[in-house]
């Protein structure tokens, strides 16, 4: 693996199902995106087109041992949208409501958090995306 060039070290917590939480380090690099997770000794690299996607990827291996990131980027009803895939590289999320409209000044970063978030899913957040497009019309 390379190494990143001006690394960011983002702490971020994980939930496991049984309701014990873990620390986690982030480490996030430039274009190509890529992103390193290092939890407990072991390390998770993904690399995709943009932050978003590579930290989904982390998400499903993290899934496999019973870990969700307590952040945005792992909330149901948090999303990127198209431009701030293609313009942002994915790091900046609205918070999506059915059939509402999403605000421009309503913008969070990936892993950031707040109490009471609930973690899903890759897969949830991605459908519940779509069940958003559908409910506004898109």
């Amino acid at each position: 693996m390379e190494p990143f060039e001006n690394p960011e070290r983002i702490p971020i917590r994980l939930l496991h199902h049984d309701g014990h939480s873990a620390d986690a380090i982030v480490i996030s690099g430039d274009d190509p995106y890529r992103l390193l997770l290092e939890f407990r000794g072991e390390s998770y690299y993904e690399t995709a087109e943009d932050t978003f996607e590579a930290f989904g990827k982390i998400r499903d291996r993290l899934e496999l041992i019973g870990y969700r990131p307590i952040c945005y980027g792992a909330c149901l009803n948090y999303y990127p949208s198209p431009m701030s895939r293609d313009m942002g590289g994915g790091v900046k999320l609205y918070r999506f409501t059915l059939g509402e409209r999403t605000k421009a000044n309503e913008l969070f970063f990936i892993f950031d958090t707040e109490p009471g978030l609930a973690p899903v899913t890759f897969a949830e957040q991605n459908a519940f995306y779509v069940r958003w497009l559908d409910s506004i019309g898109v």
